[in-house]
């Protein structure tokens, strides 16, 4: 007790000798003493902690870069105080400004007040880290339409009805995120007519996924796997320079200028499938895709052909397979795309530039009318767009 009292007289004494901050800095060093011997907290070498925290008021800590032996020279705070300066560091980041310190848990209003006379908060650079945070949405939704549509209805007692499967719509839409880097999204579909676990259809008529990755301030900006949409916005290679009975998987790269991003719609010919990537910083731009997808045609030969091969005379973009017709249509023909789109942004000016290759499995053709047998397998498109 004696060195105590002894302690407390000095730091006294040394009021008269120090400058204003010092002073204020010793009074409140010696009302944290008389509080910590009051309840039996004080140590064996307060005296050197004393001595050491004054010292600290006219050359104050950084909690931004401070570790854990300099905090520990304040010694007035507790063990779970001390942990929580380091870890809410080590987890979010540089502290902003000494406003934060308010908000820690552990800390009341006089903790921090006494805390900023021997530490302070200089600016940082470096961008906050956020809390890596995990989401997942989930819509599931059954429909049935009435009154009962005749496709339901069989025809005599003999007949069975059109229509293979049972009276309901079903959609499930599922998407999820794992911080601002990961984003997924599954979709599966099923129109009212459609049978399931037959007829080749082995659960739902209609299943879309996709995984989206954003790397961390690289130059490769996004990556998708899966399905897809690309949107770029006007352009006659991007828009209207698709001729529209190609497919309507073309309609995609419309006016609307979105970019790559992953498909979460229930329609089963508005989309791409396979990989794509967003590359560029705020000047330049390239944005490359590959889709390989499965689309229904209504196939027929040409009578004057030599070779009598199929030709798609139509491309069904409903996605119905309810009849036995419309299911010997399904994923008859196959689609590969495969495209780019280039931006340089100068000011105010944007120039912009966009191909696409299409290539279709069967040719585009009209029965009797032979000079379109060969009209088209191949298309390349290529537009371009600036806007000041």
């Amino acid at each position: 007790m004696m060195r105590y009292w002894a302690t407390l007289v000095i730091l006294l004494l040394c009021k008269g000798l120090a400058t204003a901050q010092d002073v204020e800095a010793t009074d409140i060093v010696a009302q944290i003493l008389e509080e910590m011997s009051a309840d039996g907290t004080l140590t064996e070498d307060f005296e050197d902690e004393a001595a050491e925290l004054v010292a600290l008021s006219a050359n104050k800590i950084d909690l931004n870069t401070a570790s854990d032996e300099q905090i520990s020279k304040i010694f007035f705070l507790t063990e779970k105080q001390k942990e929580i300066l380091l870890s809410r560091r080590e987890r979010f980041g540089p502290y902003r400004s000494e406003v934060e310190l308010i908000t820690l848990p552990y800390f009341s209003q006089t903790d921090v007040e006494r805390l900023l006379h021997f530490a302070t908060v200089k600016k940082s650079n470096a961008e906050p880290q956020k809390a890596t945070t995990a989401q997942i949405g989930i819509v599931a939704r059954v429909e049935r339409t009435y009154p009962t549509m005749r496709g339901f209805r069989a025809t005599t007692d003999t007949t069975n009805a059109p229509f293979l499967g049972d009276k309901y719509k079903k959609l499930l839409r599922i998407n999820g995120s794992w911080g601002e880097q990961l984003q997924g999204g599954l979709v599966a579909e099923s129109d009212a007519g459609e049978p399931m676990f037959s007829d080749g259809i082995s659960t739902t008529d209609f299943l879309s996924g996709f995984l989206l990755y954003k790397p961390h301030k690289k130059f490769v900006r996004k990556i998708i796997l899966g399905h897809y949409s690309a949107q770029f916005g006007q352009g006659l290679g991007m828009w209207t320079g698709f001729a529209s009975d190609l497919s309507a998987m073309q309609a995609s790269t419309m006016r609307s200028a979105m970019g790559l991003n992953g498909n979460m719609s229930a329609s089963e010919s508005d989309y791409l499938r396979g990989v794509a990537v967003a590359m560029g910083n705020a000047r330049i731009t390239a944005d490359l895709f590959i889709s390989l997808t499965d689309g229904d045609a209504s196939l027929t030969t040409i009578a004057d052909s030599i070779s009598a091969e199929y030709f798609a005379s139509s491309i069904q973009t409903n996605g119905y397979h309810r009849t036995t017709s419309e299911l010997s249509k399904r994923n008859n023909f196959e689609q590969r795309l495969m495209g780019a789109y280039l931006k340089h942004t100068w000011k105010n000016l944007n120039v912009a530039i966009g191909f696409n290759q299409w290539h279709g499995s069967i040719p585009i053709g009209n029965k009797g009318e032979l000079y379109k047998i060969y009209y088209p397998m191949h298309t390349l498109t290529i537009g371009s767009a600036t806007k000041a």
